[in-house]
Protein backbone atom coordinates (compact mmCIF):
# COMPACT_ATOMS: atom_id res chain seq x y z
CA UNK A 1 0.00 0.00 0.00
CA UNK A 2 1.26 3.45 -0.90
CA UNK A 3 2.13 5.62 2.09
CA UNK A 4 0.12 8.83 2.32
CA UNK A 5 2.05 12.12 2.47
CA UNK A 6 2.45 13.77 5.87
CA UNK A 7 0.67 17.13 6.13
CA UNK A 8 0.80 19.41 9.15
CA UNK A 9 -1.50 22.39 9.79
CA UNK A 10 -0.87 24.63 12.81
CA UNK A 11 1.03 21.82 14.54
CA UNK A 12 -1.78 19.34 13.96
CA UNK A 13 -1.98 16.37 11.60
CA UNK A 14 -3.73 17.15 8.33
CA UNK A 15 -5.54 14.89 5.87
CA UNK A 16 -6.24 15.43 2.19
CA UNK A 17 -9.67 14.47 0.88
CA UNK A 18 -8.64 10.89 0.05
CA UNK A 19 -7.06 10.25 3.45
CA UNK A 20 -9.92 12.06 5.23
CA UNK A 21 -12.50 9.83 3.56
CA UNK A 22 -10.56 6.75 4.67
CA UNK A 23 -10.23 8.19 8.18
CA UNK A 24 -14.00 8.76 8.41
CA UNK A 25 -14.85 5.52 6.61
CA UNK A 26 -16.99 7.20 3.98
CA UNK A 27 -16.90 7.64 0.23
CA UNK A 28 -14.65 10.42 -1.08
CA UNK A 29 -17.56 12.16 -2.83
CA UNK A 30 -19.53 12.17 0.44
CA UNK A 31 -16.91 14.29 2.16
CA UNK A 32 -17.66 17.14 -0.24
CA UNK A 33 -21.35 17.05 0.74
CA UNK A 34 -20.31 17.51 4.38
CA UNK A 35 -18.59 20.82 3.64
CA UNK A 36 -20.43 23.62 5.39
CA UNK A 37 -22.63 21.28 7.42
CA UNK A 38 -20.37 18.98 9.42
CA UNK A 39 -16.95 20.21 8.26
CA UNK A 40 -15.72 23.81 7.99
CA UNK A 41 -17.11 25.65 4.99
CA UNK A 42 -13.63 26.82 3.96
CA UNK A 43 -11.10 24.02 4.46
CA UNK A 44 -7.41 24.58 3.82
CA UNK A 45 -6.56 24.49 0.13
CA UNK A 46 -3.23 23.11 -1.08
CA UNK A 47 -2.68 23.05 -4.83
CA UNK A 48 -6.03 21.84 -6.16
CA UNK A 49 -7.22 19.83 -3.16
CA UNK A 50 -8.65 20.31 0.30
CA UNK A 51 -6.87 19.54 3.56
CA UNK A 52 -8.67 18.96 6.86
CA UNK A 53 -7.33 19.03 10.41
CA UNK A 54 -7.64 15.87 12.47
CA UNK A 55 -9.62 17.70 15.17
CA UNK A 56 -12.18 18.82 12.56
CA UNK A 57 -12.56 15.26 11.32
CA UNK A 58 -12.94 13.97 14.90
CA UNK A 59 -15.74 16.48 15.54
CA UNK A 60 -17.44 15.37 12.34
CA UNK A 61 -17.16 11.71 13.40
CA UNK A 62 -18.72 12.46 16.78
CA UNK A 63 -21.50 14.60 15.29
CA UNK A 64 -22.47 11.93 12.76
CA UNK A 65 -21.96 9.19 15.36
CA UNK A 66 -19.48 7.44 13.09
CA UNK A 67 -17.25 6.71 16.07
CA UNK A 68 -20.16 4.82 17.68
CA UNK A 69 -19.27 6.36 21.00
CA UNK A 70 -22.90 6.83 22.03
CA UNK A 71 -24.18 3.55 20.62
CA UNK A 72 -26.18 1.46 23.06
CA UNK A 73 -26.87 -2.16 22.41
CA UNK A 74 -29.68 -3.85 24.26
CA UNK A 75 -30.78 -7.41 24.03
CA UNK A 76 -34.37 -8.07 23.11
CA UNK A 77 -35.94 -11.05 24.82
Amino acid sequence: MKKLPQIEIDGEKGYDSVAASKYLGINRKTIYTYLGEYLPAKPYVINSGYVFKQSELDLCRRYLNLDRQNKEVTRAE
